[in-house]
């Protein structure tokens, strides 16, 4: 069986900071990283931002980021195949624009795993069949005490909340059904340079099940454990 290249970014805004960037001057930003992508069979990214402008934040204190609907053309671009979505800013402009952005990205041909109407639209894998193989992807964020991304619940929308034995047990049922399984853990404490424990037995407990663990959130360095898988 022929090996496949997963080509992974982190936590990627189309606006937010660069807010009044045109999408041209935002393009040329990621030059730098599209041939890194293009030699990929599969480009996969945490789109860390709200899709669209418009919508009342959940969290009007909090800081909004977002980005316009045509920036998705940068992602585009770079030949995104996957937007993973659990994480604390996809819903800055509210459940609205969530399902909006997640429909906007499925226009585009790009897919995305993470969130949904309620937990269990949002806790669903997405299944890739690539070069003879199935490729299965999860997506959770953490809600309290660190993150704070808005959980998807049974009475409304939001993103997969990453809770430990949940999260083990959806990874365990996945393993059953693909090749291979990559998860995407948008966790921890940002600008902390050690895991939070729970982000430690969690990692530890997941060597065993999937293939792939993408952690996100961090923004700075962190130390890291290497296992044997």
């Amino acid at each position: 069986m022929a090996g496949l290249r997963i080509v992974a970014g982190g936590d990627v805004a189309i606006g937010g900071v660069l807010a009044g960037l045109s999408a041209e001057e935002l393009a040329s930003r990621v030059q730098g990283v599209s041939a890194l992508f293009a030699a990929g069979d599969l480009g996969v990214v945490s789109l860390d931002c709200a899709i669209g402008e418009q919508g009342e934040p959940p969290e009007p204190e909090e800081y909004v980021v977002d980005g316009p609907l045509a920036n998705l053309a940068i992602l585009e671009g770079l030949g995104i195949g996957l937007v993973t979505q659990a994480n604390n800013h996809s819903t800055d402009r509210g459940l609205g624009a969530l399902t909006e952005g997640r429909r906007e990205l499925s226009r585009r041909g790009m897919r995305s795993v993470g969130a949904g109407g309620d937990e269990q639209s949002a806790r669903e894998p997405m299944i890739f069949e690539l070069g003879g193989m199935r490729l299965g992807f999860l997506a959770f964020a953490s809600t309290e005490p660190w993150v704070g991304a808005l959980g998807a619940s049974a009475e409304g929308g939001g993103v997969a909340p990453l809770r430990n034995a949940e999260t083990i047990a959806a990874v365990s049922r996945l393993a059953t059904e693909v090749d291979a399984v990559v998860v995407g853990l948008h966790w921890g404490k940002e600008y902390i340079p050690l895991p939070p424990p729970e982000s430690v037995r969690l990692g530890r407990a997941l060597t065993t099940l999937l293939n792939v663990a993408r952690g996100t959130n961090d923004v700075a360095m962190k130390v890291v454990e290497l296992l044997a898988l």
